[in-house]
């Protein structure tokens, strides 16, 4: 498994026990700390891996930091092995947390283009969050901090309680994603 812009490695948990070797890869400016890289390497480039060398790969959050992100979609078809698959998150509507380095914020359109361009079979496809939840989540970015933000977090609870944000969620998560979830998978 290569997991490419791997931070922190907060997903290392979830696939640890289900893979028989990982590869954890991040740039080495990255303002993350991560103690399970294994190769610093700039995503914006060609990666340093044969054709072929991975069964799956993860990039989560990175495509928006990419200067030209369908190649880097085009290198993961590269590496995939026959069979493989690719899972990819993306924000969409979403804060620029890493100012000045943030190009792309996709639709859902935009990101099954390049998975169909480097060969891909885009298996799944699915936003998350809704107007509420951009709501939310720039409320409490702008509260971030304060006191307020406390009453805000509890206001919110309370309002989601209601089940406001699920019916909203379900009704407006196609035009008001925070994000999108991409399952891939190469033939063969």
């Amino acid at each position: 498994m290569l997991d490419m812009g791997c931070g922190p490695v907060p997903y290392y948990e979830l696939y640890a026990d289900r893979t028989t070797a990982s590869t954890c890869v991040d740039r080495r400016q990255d303002p993350h700390v991560a103690q399970l890289l294994d190769q610093v390497v700039d995503l914006n480039d060609p990666l340093p891996f044969p054709d072929n060398s991975f069964d799956s790969v993860l990039l989560t959050d990175v495509l928006a930091h990419m200067r030209r992100p369908w190649e880097v979609v085009q290198e993961i078809g590269r590496v995939l092995k026959p069979g493989g698959k690719v899972v990819i998150t993306a924000p969409f509507v979403y804060w620029l947390c890493e100012y000045p380095h943030e190009y792309y914020h996709p639709t859902r359109f935009a990101l099954e283009d390049p998975c169909q361009g480097a060969g891909l079979e885009v298996i799944h496809i699915e936003p998350y969050g809704g107007q509420a939840d951009v709501l939310m989540d720039t409320l409490n970015k702008i509260m971030s901090g304060s006191f307020s933000n406390r009453v805000f977090r509890l206001l919110a609870r309370s309002v989601e309680l209601t089940g406001w944000i699920r019916r909203n969620r379900e009704r407006t998560q196609e035009t008001y994603a925070l994000g999108y979830s991409v399952v891939a998978r190469k033939p063969g």
